[in-house]
């Protein structure tokens, strides 16, 4: 199921002003750009999954859902508000899905 509107970061109105300005966390599996945003009260995310990890919509869409699911608990309730960008690397498709909740969920919890 994706992310309520009011959990998803705009990527093509704020998505370069992020890149920009926002901080990096790298892991092999994925890249996360992040930023604090007091103007908001909840958290937001956006996912960029390129075809190079897979030409098949239905494979990126699948990674999608599942990432969804794994960060959405941790959006609705921040201690304080951030603005996430999650950049997937083709290796995320070799990993099995327990790992890959676990690293994410390991990254989201040291940034915030």
């Amino acid at each position: 199921m994706a992310l309520p509107r009011s959990l998803r970061f705009p990527i093509r109105k704020e998505g370069k002003i992020l890149q920009k300005e926002g901080r990096r966390y790298f892991n092999p599996l994925f890249t996360i750009v992040y930023k604090n945003n007091p103007a908001q009260t909840t958290s937001r995310a956006a996912f960029i999954i390129s075809k190079k990890i897979s030409p098949k919509a239905v494979v990126r869409n699948k990674l999608k859902r599942q990432l969804s699911d794994i960060i959405r608990k941790d959006l609705e309730s921040p201690k304080h508000p951030i603005d996430l960008l999650i950049i997937l690397k083709p290796q995320i498709l070799k990993e099995n899905s327990e790992k890959t909740k676990q690293e994410i969920l390991g990254a989201l919890h040291k940034i915030i």
